[in-house]
């Protein structure tokens, strides 16, 4: 600026000035695009793992031990001593 006012000596760096604020602004568009991409991908992550550790919970009160498997042989050759069920060996 001379003497405080716009002439063309002033219209390089207004120039400048905007495209800069310009390219910031695109930086800044894009940035939050892709945040909120990662944020997105996080949140499906999120709900596959409580996802997993609910059957992972579900499962193991749910387990079929080798005793289980015993109990329940001896169980059924008691209640059906015409089958021959084997021995139960692990």
């Amino acid at each position: 600026m001379t003497n405080g006012k716009l002439t063309k000596d002033t219209l390089v760096p207004i120039g400048l000035v905007v495209g800069v604020a310009v390219a910031l602004a695109t930086g800044a568009v894009w940035l939050n695009t892709k945040l909120q991409s990662i944020d997105f991908k996080m949140e499906m992550l999120s709900q596959q793992l409580k996802a997993v550790t609910v059957q992972l919970e579900t499962d193991h009160r749910e387990h079929w031990s080798t005793r289980d498997m015993v109990l329940w042989a001896k169980l059924l050759r008691a209640q059906n001593p015409s089958i021959t069920i084997p021995e139960i060996s692990r």
